[in-house]
């Protein structure tokens, strides 16, 4: 018996609501980026890009995303240190 590091398809508004209850920020990213592949190959969208940005597995998981990093409440300070450390 021969095994494969195929992943079986998933549903990827499943998906996309599962990770709402996730702490792993990688495994959400992860995910999100077989999400992405799929909307890409179901022509989820009607060739925009913002039809793409806007599509609803994207929002769920941007704002999974959003809510991981405490993006509100840490975005200046990171900032200060990707300015400090892109020159070294």
């Amino acid at each position: 018996m021969s095994t494969s590091n195929v992943k079986p398809r998933t549903n990827m508004y499943a998906d996309a609501l599962q990770v709402q209850n996730a702490c792993n920020l990688s495994g959400v990213l992860r995910s999100w980026l077989e999400a992405l592949d799929t909307i890409r190959a179901e022509g989820g969208t009607t060739g925009s890009t913002q039809a793409f940005n806007e599509h609803p597995v994207n929002v769920l998981y941007a704002d999974k995303v959003y809510s991981l990093c405490g993006y509100g409440s840490h975005f200046s300070a990171a900032c200060e240190v990707a300015e400090a450390k892109q020159a070294t």
